[in-house]
């Protein structure tokens, strides 16, 4: 799936709740001036079970 670059690289309260594999991708994406970055379905929502709703940027 692909996830927008700059609403999850952004969000550093995320960052402890994304799974090494997705934060890897992002910053990839981002380095590489890219605006989507192509992530697994199943981190992606690990992710977002996991952190509060707070934190979440949607």
């Amino acid at each position: 799936m692909e996830i927008d670059v700059n609403t999850f690289c952004h969000c550093q309260p995320l960052y402890i709740y994304m799974p090494r594999p997705l934060f890897d991708a992002l910053e990839a994406a981002f380095l590489a001036g890219q605006e989507r970055a192509v992530v697994s379905e199943a981190d992606y929502y690990s992710m977002k079970q996991k952190a509060p709703a707070d934190v979440w940027p949607e």
